[in-house]
């Protein structure tokens, strides 16, 4: 089912001259999704919440004639020239030594997740005050909108020329603990499983997903004008807003400046345009 985007999702980030320094990590990217339109698709394992992207397959659910049938169309389909036998030995030898438990198949699982694709995470809000709290240095960093259209183009544009290839989910929230049957997944939704359910805890970040294929831990420039907002946090110190300022108006693309303001009567945020 095709993902319905809202006009603008969201990226909220730190402002820190110290994170120059680091260009090489995850974190020098927190200026650089601003000085230099680099996004960055980090590894699921350097997720702070220890069920994110660990959800198990229920191999323990399937029946066994159900399950070796998936098993023989899979050898079939990675290895096209293998003989019935060696097929059938295989399937029989995965099964009885039911191997999807053994730790070492169960620790290769996990690292292929970790390793073969990158995550970029978005939101579709952009005043959430908890989202500002603990991805914006208690708002004293930034917030960057990116225009969908602008950037879905983008990707089948990188697709089209270089084959890199970028997909989306939507994070769902579930109260009770997913149930991964893989007989009842075709093998994208299989991939997906694994990547897209968080606990309901977690539902007001409201949360996208691009996932970047074969690798993770990589940078990855987009065009100017893609980033066409930008929001300052409410208690971000001056010094950091004139820096911001001057790099906006040093750009060839039109970016509209907002600054985050604290309601009088209420616990919440006003997002004000601003003079550049």
């Amino acid at each position: 089912m095709e993902i319905k985007l809202p006009k603008y999702l969201y990226k909220y980030r730190k402002w820190d001259k110290e994170k120059e320094k680091e260009k090489d990590k995850e974190k020098g990217y927190d200026h650089r999704i601003l000085t230099d339109s680099e996004i960055y698709f980090t590894s699921a394992r350097k997720f702070n919440d220890p069920f994110d992207c660990r959800i198990p397959m229920r191999y323990d659910l399937c029946p066994e004639e159900q399950m070796k049938s998936r098993m023989r169309d899979r050898l079939k389909n990675d290895n096209p020239n293998m003989l019935e036998n060696e097929i059938e030995n295989n399937v029989n030898h995965f099964y009885d030594k039911k191997l999807w438990l053994d730790p070492e198949n169960v620790k290769r699982t996990e690292e292929m997740k970790f390793t073969d694709y990158g995550l970029f995470s978005l939101t579709e809000i952009d005043d959430d005050i908890l989202m500002w709290s603990h991805y914006a240095n208690s708002h004293k960093g930034f917030c960057v909108g990116i225009d969908t259209e602008k950037f879905e183009e983008y990707l089948r544009m990188m697709f089209s020329a270089y084959n890199i290839l970028i997909d989306l989910i939507k994070i769902i929230y579930s109260v009770p603990y997913p149930i991964l049957n893989p007989l009842e997944l075709d093998d994208e939704e299989y991939f997906k499983s694994l990547l897209k359910y968080k606990a309901a805890h977690w539902s007001y970040e409201k949360e996208y997903r691009y996932i970047i294929f074969n690798k993770s831990d990589c940078p990855l420039k987009i065009d100017r004008g893609i980033i066409n907002k930008v929001i300052l946090g409410c208690e971000m110190p001056e010094e950091h807003k004139n820096e911001i300022k001057k790099i906006i108006k040093e750009m060839n693309t039109k970016v509209t400046l907002y600054q985050a303001v604290k309601k009088k009567d209420e616990f919440g945020l006003d997002i004000e345009e601003i003079n550049i």
